[in-house]
C-alpha cells in the first residue's frame, strides 16, 4: 500500500499559499426582496428597482 506523499502529480501546497476567505469576505443586506437567478448573476428585485450580484462572489447563501 503506498503512502499520499508517494504518488506522482502535484505536489501539495503550503497551507500560506492557500487564499485565505477572510480576504474575500463581503456581506450583502437585503430585506424584503424578491430573490431570482439571470445568467451568471444572482438578482434582486425590490420597490426601489433590481439588483444584479455577480454568483461568482458569493460564497454562502443564508436564506
Amino acid at each position: 500500500m503506498s503512502e499520499i506523499g508517494s504518488i506522482s502529480g502535484m505536489e501539495r501546497p503550503e497551507l500560506y499559499m492557500l487564499p485565505q476567505i477572510r480576504d474575500r469576505l463581503s456581506f450583502v443586506y437585503l430585506e424584503h426582496c424578491q430573490l431570482s437567478r439571470d445568467d451568471s448573476a444572482i438578482t434582486a428585485v425590490d420597490k426601489d428597482g433590481t439588483i444584479h450580484i455577480p454568483a461568482a462572489g458569493v460564497s454562502v447563501l443564508l436564506l
